[in-house]
């Protein structure tokens, strides 16, 4: 089970729709950055029916984007291999200008 969580961010960079495999899965990926002495820049995932959401967001202006944190673990195809560990942010609104 996810948390819901929010950023407020400059939007650096905005992703085309690629669709992913055979199967119809589509994904699109927007860069933001919190401001600061020290920026943080993270990259949300849109996936399936979300991709276009970020069709009204514009580079260089602000946006918060209210995503879950999800997390999957892949299994070795070696044996003696280390199993590999991925998290991505999934948006699933915006607020464009807030």
């Amino acid at each position: 089970m996810s948390k819901s969580h929010e950023l407020r961010v400059k939007i650096e960079q905005i992703g085309q729709t690629q669709e992913i495999g055979n199967n119809g899965f589509k994904k699109r990926e927007v860069v933001g950055i919190v401001e600061g002495e020290y920026p943080e820049h993270y990259k949300f995932e849109f996936i399936k029916d979300k991709t276009s959401l970020p069709d009204d967001l514009l580079e260089n202006t602000y946006a918060t984007i209210h995503f879950n944190i999800k997390g999957r673990k892949v299994d070795a195809k070696k044996k003696g291999d280390e199993p590999m560990y991925f998290t991505s942010l999934q948006a699933w609104k915006v607020d464009v200008g807030e």
